[in-house]
């Protein structure tokens, strides 16, 4: 019972930041939704609730939209008035990837790394070239 609670507060913590990554990468709120439901049901049945989940539901949200955008038809929900959404579609999905974590949740570099599963130094050079790619 202790585990379950340990857990439920951990996801308490992190579903505000796992939803906005989710919709910032599919664009639709009803998917988004999806997506962190589906990764705090992995996370959990992983077992993940023993130590910190952020990283694991993170990093389970990203496969989840990553599986969605590659058999659904592209993003068109959002509306123009939305330029950040708009910015982003314009940048190479790893480089999206690193400013979502960084410069959208706020994610320190070792953070974000750690989601994404690289060294820190490439995270620099993905938001680096991310940024530079939105300036455009």
């Amino acid at each position: 019972m202790e585990t379950l609670t340990h857990f439920n507060q951990q996801v308490l913590q992190c579903q505000d930041d796992a939803y906005t990554l989710a919709w910032y990468l599919l664009g639709d709120e009803a998917q988004a939704e999806a997506a962190v439901k589906d990764a705090v049901r992995i996370v959990f049945n992983n077992n993940a609730a023993n130590g910190s989940c952020r990283v694991s539901i993170f990093r389970a949200v990203i496969q989840h939209s990553q599986a969605q955008l590659h058999t659904t038809v592209p993003i068109t929900g959002i509306s123009d008035d939305n330029e950040i959404f708009g910015m982003l579609r314009t940048v190479p999905e790893d480089d999206r990837l690193a400013l979502i974590l960084v410069d959208i949740l706020g994610l320190c570099y070792v953070d974000a790394a750690a989601i994404i599963g690289i060294q820190v130094h490439d995270l620099s050079q993905r938001l680096a070239y991310g940024r530079q790619r939105s300036r455009r």
